[in-house]
């Protein structure tokens, strides 16, 4: 079988174990990262054009606000918006995935995870106590 024939459920598989593997890793007892660089892959994998919407909203909110974490965040819920958006203006996708409610859904899916696991950040965000990047002007 060809790699543009895998089935694409089976690519959200991958893409959810992935993620659950990155944040909760067995041999750090279950203590991992927050899924970005996981989500950053899969829409790398799926998807230039929901990738290059993703850079372009982090980028410019990380210049805008100085903060990493609310760039993860905000990115996350507009690689989903791109996701829908290339559902009605199909461009973009790769390896035959298709967009369709489902890929959004998958996407939704970690977008969550990845929210969920930056509570304390969206707490220090609130109190104003949250670290900004100095290096970029």
């Amino acid at each position: 079988a060809r790699f543009v024939d895998f089935d694409q459920y089976a690519i959200y598989l991958a893409g959810i174990g992935s993620t659950l593997g990155h944040c909760f890793p067995i041999y750090y007892g279950f203590k991992g990262g927050k899924a970005v660089s996981t989500l950053g892959g899969i829409c790398l994998f799926t998807s230039w054009f929901v990738t290059l919407i993703g850079l372009v909203s982090f980028f410019l909110i990380l210049k805008l606000k100085k903060y990493v974490s609310l760039a993860s965040i905000c990115t996350s819920i507009v690689v989903v918006l791109a996701s829908i958006g290339a559902i009605f203006l199909p461009i973009g996708m790769n390896f035959g995935i298709k967009a369709n409610w489902m890929y959004s859904l998958f996407l939704a899916v970690i977008s969550t995870l990845l929210i969920i696991r930056h509570i304390p950040n969206i707490k220090r965000l609130l109190n104003h106590s949250e670290s900004k990047i100095k290096w970029m002007k």
